[in-house]
This record gives structure tokens, sequence and C-alpha cells, in this order.
């Protein structure tokens, strides 16, 4: 599936069903990129705040807070090893190894984090959430980085994954 049509698919989901879209708390946003660049460029935008930093060893764990609605990013500068064999989807072998394939040009993971408050539900702060991930999204468009999105689909449905660049994008 391409960004840019997933985007428009969220843009116009009602709030209550963008978890029907596979937007969700821990959202993954894998990406290929100078990780000190995301850094750089979340910590200059005015509508992110950064809360924690967390190195060890060689990995850096930066956790911010999107001023305008309640979503925490949680950025590291690796991919959980174990990400895909989590999957309910890993009994579909052949496809399965194409994906992890694919999906060995990663080195970064944003997670985004919606969250209720005594103010704000929960169908709310995911629209926040979309908001972060069109953020993202511009990033990786802007500046031709390579992002994918597996939260997008169900359990065996690869079509439904989000890749940029994908055949066909405008860079």
């Amino acid at each position: 599936m391409r960004l840019r049509e997933y985007l428009e698919e969220l843009r116009v989901c009602e709030d209550g069903k963008l978890g029907e879209k596979g937007l969700d708390n821990n959202f993954p946003i894998f990406l290929r990129a100078r990780y000190n660049e995301i850094i750089y460029f979340l910590k200059k935008n005015l509508d992110y705040n950064l809360i924690k930093l967390i190195e060890k060893d060689y990995k850096k764990n930066h956790i911010f807070s999107y001023k305008k609605g309640p979503v925490d990013l949680q950025v590291i500068n690796w991919i959980p090893p174990n990400y895909l064999e989590d999957y309910p989807f890993n009994y579909l072998s052949e496809k399965m190894g194409l994906l992890k394939k694919r999906f060995e040009i990663y080195n970064m993971t944003i997670t985004l984090h919606p969250h209720k408050t005594s103010e704000i539900s929960w169908e709310k702060s995911s629209r926040f959430a979309v908001q972060v991930l069109e953020d993202i999204a511009r990033q990786a468009i802007n500046n031709n980085l390579s992002l994918c999105l597996t939260e997008t689909m169900a359990a065996s449905n690869f079509s439904r994954i989000v890749f940029y660049p994908n055949s066909g994008d405008q860079q």
C-alpha cells in the first residue's frame, strides 16, 4: 500500500475507527534514516518536547511528547530483533521470508503511544497520533527516507503494509 493512500484513509476515518486502520497504542514506524537527523527534526519542531534520553551501550532511546495532544513518541536507533516473529501472521512462511528480507534495510523505530487523559478520550488521542504520523511521513517524503508501517494490515493481508518509497511513488 502507498503511504499517501494510507494517510488519506486515516484523514477521512472516523476517530473511533482508527484502530481498525491499525493506528493504536505502540504503533511502530520503521525508518532508514540518520538517527541524529530525526532527533534534530523533532527537537527543532515546536510541536514536540524531549522528555527523556536513555542511553545504554550503543542503543539510544529518546522520548518526546506531542504538545498538541496526548501522544508520546519513543525513538530508538535500532529495530527490536524479535519484532516480526511476534506477529500473528508468522505462519505464512513464504511471504514472511520476503517481508523479512525487505525489512532488513531499516535501522530505527519510532513508536507512537497515544493515550487518553481526563480531558481527552482515547479516540481523540488517536486523531492526534494521525497528526504525528503525518509529520513523520512528510519528513520521510521530503528527505527521501525509506519508511515502513506494518501495523496497517489484517493478519494475512500483506498488501496493506505501507512501504515508502514504493514503486510508482513520486519522489
